[in-house]
C-alpha cells in the first residue's frame, strides 16, 4: 500500500522538498535570463547553443558524481552544491562575462546539479519509510514541476523589469537560503563501513556502472530513459513548426501547447501524491512511456491547435508518470551503497537522449516536416514502450 502525502507528517521531508523547489526554480530562473543574455549580446544561435550544451553536457558524468555521493554524507553534498550554487552564480552576475568564460561558469554550475539528483534521490529512502517511495517521490516531483514552471516565468520577468544581474542575484540569494536550511536537515551519512578502505573514485563508478549494466532492470531504466528522451526530446523541438506553420497558430498559440505539458506534469504529480492504491511501480512505468508515444501520435495527426494541445497535457502526465516510477523502481531495487551511482547513471541516459535530441532534431524536422516527425516519433516510442513492458515483466516493483 502506497501512503499518502508523508510531507505533511515528515519535517526532514518537508525541509528536503522546500530546498529542491528552490533550487529547481532558481536553476530555471538562471538559464532563462543567461539566454537572454546571450541573445541580447550576440543575436545568433551557436551563442545560445553552446550555454543549453554546456548546462546538459555535465550530466553525462552522473556515474563519477554519483560515486561521490556514495561516499559521503548527502546533508554535506546538499549544503556543498548549494554553496557553490550561490558562489558561481553570484559571479556570473557580478562580472557578466565573455560567452567563453560564461560557458564554462555554467557548466561548473551544471555539475553541481548533476550531483544534486543522486544526492536529493539518495537522501529520500532514509528520510522516509519503503511504503512512502512513490508518494514521496511523487511530492518530489510536483515540487520540481512547480519550480521548472515559476522559475522561467520569474527569470523573464526579472529580467524585463530589473536585468539580467539582479535576476542572478535573486538565483544566488536563493542558494544562501537553501544552505541555511539544510543546516536544520538531519545528517546523511554513508552506509556503515563505507568510507573506509573503499576503493578508488574511478574503481567505485566503474562497479556502479557495472552493477547498472548487468542489472536487468537498471539496465532497461537506462535505456529506457535514453531512447524515450531522444525521441520525445526531438520530435518537441518540431512543436514551433507544427504550431506556427502546420496548425497556423500564433505565439501564443504555441506558448499555449508548451506550457500544456507542464500543466500534464504539475498535475500528474500532485495525483499522484495523494494517491492512496496500491499500483506496480512497472504499471506506472510502462503507462508513462505509453501515454508519451499516444500523445506524439496525437499531435503529428492533430486536425486542429485544440487536439495538438490536448496531446501535450497527456505528453507531461506520461512524464511525470515515468519520473516518479524511475525515481521509486531505484530506491526499491538497488542496495543504498550503490544508489548514488545508479541514479547518476541511470539518468545519464536521458541527458545522452537529450543531447542527441539537440544534434539531430533541427535536420529531421527540415527533412520530414513537423507531421511526419511527430507521428514517427510517436510510433517508435509505441515500440520502445513494447521492449519495457516485456524487459521489465515480472520484477515485482
Amino acid at each position: 500500500m502506497v501512503t499518502a502525502v508523508p510531507l505533511r507528517r515528515n519535517r526532514q521531508f518537508r525541509l528536503l522538498v522546500g530546498v529542491r523547489v528552490l533550487s529547481f526554480a532558481g536553476d530555471q530562473l538562471t538559464v532563462v535570463a543567461l539566454t537572454l543574455l546571450a541573445h541580447q549580446r550576440y543575436g545568433v544561435g551557436p551563442a545560445v547553443s553552446a550555454l543549453l550544451i554546456a548546462h546538459v553536457l555535465p550530466h553525462l558524468f552522473g556515474p563519477v558524481l554519483g560515486s561521490i555521493v556514495d561516499r559521503s554524507d548527502q546533508r554535506t553534498v546538499l549544503r556543498t552544491c548549494e554553496t557553490s550554487r550561490a558562489l558561481l552564480v553570484a559571479a556570473m552576475g557580478l562580472t557578466l562575462p565573455t560567452l567563453p568564460v560564461l560557458v564554462v561558469l555554467v557548466a561548473a554550475n551544471a555539475v553541481r546539479a548533476a550531483m544534486l539528483r543522486p544526492a536529493g534521490r539518495s537522501a529520500i529512502p532514509v528520510l522516509v519509510a519503503r511504503d512512502q517511495l512513490a508518494a514521496a517521490n511523487a511530492t518530489l516531483a510536483a515540487g520540481a514541476n512547480v519550480g521548472f514552471a515559476i522559475g522561467p516565468a520569474i527569470g523573464g520577468a526579472l529580467v524585463a523589469w530589473v536585468g539580467v544581474y539582479a535576476a542572478l542575484m535573486v538565483d544566488a540569494a536563493t542558494s544562501v537560503i537553501a544552505v541555511v536550511a539544510l543546516g536544520f536537515l538531519r545528517s546523511l551519512p554513508p552506509v556503515t563501513g563505507a568510507r573506509g578502505g573503499r576503493p578508488r573514485l574511478l574503481s567505485d563508478t566503474r562497479k556502479g556502472l557495472a552493477y547498472v549494466w548487468h542489472q536487468p532492470i537498471t539496465r532497461t531504466l537506462a535505456l529506457g530513459l535514453f531512447a524515450g528522451v531522444a525521441l520525445a526530446a526531438m520530435v518537441m523541438l518540431g512543436g514551433v513548426f507544427l504550431v506556427r506553420g502546420t496548425l497556423h497558430g500564433g505565439p501564443a498559440a504555441y506558448g499555449l501547447f508548451s506550457g500544456a505539458w507542464g500543466l500534464g506534469m504539475i498535475a500528474t504529480s500532485v495525483l499522484l501524491a495523494i494517491n492512496r492504491r496500491s499500483i506496480s511501480m512497472t504499471t506506472w512505468l510502462v503507462l508513462g512511456f505509453a501515454a508519451q508515444a499516444i500523445a506524439l501520435t496525437g499531435a503529428g495527426l492533430a486536425p486542429h491547435l485544440a487536439v495538438a494541445v490536448a496531446a501535450a497535457v497527456v505528453s507531461g502526465t506520461g512524464d511525470a508518470l515515468g519520473d516518479v516510477a524511475t525515481d521509486t523502481i531505484l530506491q526499491q531495487t538497488v542496495p543504498r551503497e550503490l544508489l548514488g551511482r545508479a541514479v547518476g547513471a541511470v539518468y545519464a541516459g536521458s541527458f545522452a537522449g537529450e543531447l542527441v535530441a539537440y544534434a539531430a532534431g533541427g535536420l529531421l524536422v527540415d527533412l520530414l516536416g513537423p507531421r511526419i516527425l511527430f507521428t514517427a516519433g510517436g510510433c517508435t516510442l509505441a515500440l520502445v514502450t513494447a521492449w519495457i513492458t516485456t524487459a521489465m515483466k515480472g520484477n515485482g516493483t
